[in-house]
């Protein structure tokens, strides 16, 4: 479990990474938001499944390890909601979206295998087929980077607005 927690706190750093490093590349960006969302959201359900299965204990109020981790689905669910719309107001809805849905699949279904253990029982092959199926999802949500759209020209004139670009909501007094 410890070798699954140092991979995701890698691919989190790696997706921080490619939202501060490209403010400029709208896809590349859209993709970080949506891939950050996407591993937060599994994550959230991992340590919700945590919880759920200790309320099965004999006192599960009392025990310390139920707090937790009903504390960090809390604030993991938190994170995941202001990224998620963080990346909702800078990009557009069709294309972020499916990229996180695409993202929180993965994760949520790595994340069952993880906890349920189901990657012990399966045969080489099987884990190889898993890890192809992954890549080749990955694959599909880096075909729209790769292959430039018709009539470009190879340049996207897109910028992604600064936090200090974007209207702020405010409710309204009729309400």
């Amino acid at each position: 479990m410890l070798f699954y927690f140092i991979g995701i706190a890698v691919i989190m750093a790696l997706s921080i990474f490619l939202i501060h490093n490209t403010p400029n590349r709208p896809r590349l960006n859209s993709l970080g938001y949506a891939h950050l969302a996407g591993c937060i959201a599994g994550q959230t359900q991992l340590f919700l499944k945590c919880g759920i299965d200790l309320l099965s204990a004999s006192d599960p109020l009392g025990e310390w390890l139920f707090w937790v981790s009903l504390g960090i689905a809390g604030i993991s669910a938190l994170c995941q909601l202001y990224v998620l719309n963080k990346g909702l107001a800078l990009h557009e809805a069709v294309t972020y979206v499916p990229t996180y849905q695409a993202c929180l699949s993965i994760y949520t279904g790595v994340a069952g295998g993880f906890y349920f253990q189901e990657f012990e029982n399966l045969s080489d092959l099987q884990i190889w087929l898993s890890v192809l199926g992954i890549f080749l999802v990955c694959l599909g949500l880096a075909v729209p980077l790769i292959i430039v759209s018709w009539g470009d020209n190879g340049i996207d004139y897109e910028r992604v607005p600064h936090e200090s670009e974007l209207e702020v909501c405010r409710p309204s007094p009729y309400f």
